[in-house]
């Protein structure tokens, strides 16, 4: 079992804290996903929950997960979800994990 644990803290010309984290674990890979909304729209927490959520959805039901498909799901959340939060806009962090192994990364040279 995973523990996540993280502190949030609602900013000081915000009127509401409209940060929002969620994970998944699976078999084969863990995302965790944090987001923070700007102030610029209306309901920029109503946002990072649906959001977060349509990220995590988009995630779940795949048996291996790459960056292109994190990346996939993140712009797919976005599409569904524009029409109805259509002033908010964020960042976020994400990490993808993937089950225990041994990896090798080569370095190339910018020359």
């Amino acid at each position: 079992m995973i523990g996540v644990s993280w502190t949030s803290q609602r900013g000081q010309h915000c009127p509401d804290n409209r940060d929002m984290g969620g994970y998944f674990a699976g078999e084969q890979f863990t995302f965790a996903l944090i987001v923070d909304i700007s102030q610029r729209g209306p309901r920029g927490a109503d946002f990072a929950y649906e959001w977060t959520r349509h990220v995590l959805e988009g995630i779940r039901h795949h048996s291996s997960l790459s960056p292109e498909e994190v990346i996939a799901a993140m712009k797919q959340a976005c599409q569904a979800l524009r029409r109805d939060y259509p002033a908010e806009s964020g960042s976020y962090a994400a990490v993808l994990g993937v089950a225990a192994g041994l990896g090798l990364l080569r370095r190339t040279s910018s020359q």
